[in-house]
């Protein structure tokens, strides 16, 4: 008897031995945690915050692990780019977050970069510029531009690329920049919290907590943990979407969502056309907008969310204040290829994989193609 309950312990662990060994080599979650946001933000007087200048870090989550370089303007930048605002006349300046930001992916795999290197292949010398900020929303994307046109930056178009939680403070806790709107319909920025201030200047100073130690040390906890995460997920995207695209009539802040977002785009578009330049606004495609079976799987999980919810609420809002102001809007939707949601982004990172941002580059040409923009 105890010859077998040997035998058998030692099965069992040969088993786990052999797991471990090959999620190690194979398993795609090769790391436990992530890096620290906030060493991609540094705090702003002005404006509350802005992409970190000069950086030169890794950033990475258990699915992806890549160099971050920005320059002084705190454009991520790839290595020995330099840069020069004289330059910036026969330039495209993308302004967004995350998406734009793009740190899931290496620099040159982001749309950015694959917009001018596609142009570069078709021979016209256009130098493009990705001024995205993790965290960024409507106001802050224009208090930012105003910022580095300031400075001297004067691009020929600007392409304002907005996601899905542009409407609201995706990233709580941070000092976004205080505004009020005038009777105009303009923006005016205010000085920023400065116990909000003084909150993301006391994180960066602290030192990155480590990883739970058994998530950092065995790929079989790794990957059962991130495993169940990933159960979970649609659940969570559930929330997302209710609080996303819930129908502006069933929205109390629906009204003052667009009022905000339509001031900083009409003051957007003031500062770009007093120079000569030309703005254009773009929408991310989220799957939930252009995949029916993603979208019906979240909504077998809460039926009751299906008459609340507008999933092309975005996408018509921005097009309808596109129109009202007079800017360029670019139908990210158009010829949509018909991909998977995993050819589109990351399995827990709800941002775009090299694949994904390989579509967005495609939308955007196409986009600014039909205007005439790339003639």
């Amino acid at each position: 008897m105890k010859n077998r309950i040997l035998a058998i312990l030692f099965s069992v662990f040969l088993v786990l031995a052999g797991l471990e060994i090959g999620l190690i080599a194979f398993g795609p979650f090769k790391r436990a945690g992530k890096s620290p946001d906030h060493l991609l933000w540094e705090a702003d007087q002005e404006i509350g915050f802005v992409p970190a200048p000069n950086l030169d870090i890794v950033a990475y989550t258990n699915e992806w692990k890549n160099h971050v370089r920005t320059n002084e303007f705190g454009f991520r930048v790839s290595e020995g780019r330099h840069f020069s605002t004289d330059g910036a006349s026969n330039s495209m300046l993308f302004l967004g977050d995350s998406q734009t930001m793009g740190v899931q992916v290496p620099v040159d795999c982001t749309y950015v970069a694959l917009i001018e290197k596609e142009l570069s292949a078709r021979g016209r010398r256009l130098r493009t510029i990705n001024a995205g900020c993790n965290g960024f929303n409507t106001v802050q994307e224009y208090l930012f531009f105003k910022k580095i046109y300031q400075q001297g930056l004067r691009p020929k178009w600007v392409v304002l690329y907005v996601t899905n939680n542009d409407l609201f403070e995706d990233v709580p806790g941070l000092p976004y920049g205080k505004f009020r709107v005038d009777q105009e319909s303009y923006l005016t920025g205010l000085q920023p919290d400065p116990v909000a201030l003084d909150r993301l200047q006391k994180a960066k100073r602290k030192p990155a907590r480590e990883p739970n130690f058994w998530l950092r040390s065995s790929a079989l906890l790794r990957h059962l943990r991130y495993a169940y995460r990933l159960w979970q997920n649609p659940y969570d995207m559930v929330n997302w979407v209710n609080k996303t695209y819930l129908r502006d009539d069933s929205d109390p802040l629906a009204q003052q969502r667009w009022k905000t977002a339509t001031a900083a785009l009409r003051s957007l578009n003031r500062l770009v056309t007093e120079y000569g330049g030309r703005l254009f606004i773009a929408v991310h495609p989220d799957p939930v907008e252009w995949s029916d079976e993603y979208y019906r799987k979240l909504i077998n999980l809460a039926p009751e969310l299906e008459d609340r919810v507008d999933r092309a609420r975005l996408q018509k809002g921005y097009r309808r204040m596109a129109e009202e102001i007079g800017l360029g809007f670019i139908d990210m939707l158009r010829n949509f290829p018909a991909v998977s949601v995993r050819e589109f982004r990351f399995a827990m990172d709800p941002h775009a994989n090299k694949s994904g941002h390989r579509i967005i580059a495609t939308q955007l040409l196409q986009g600014l193609e039909e205007m005439g923009v790339l003639e």
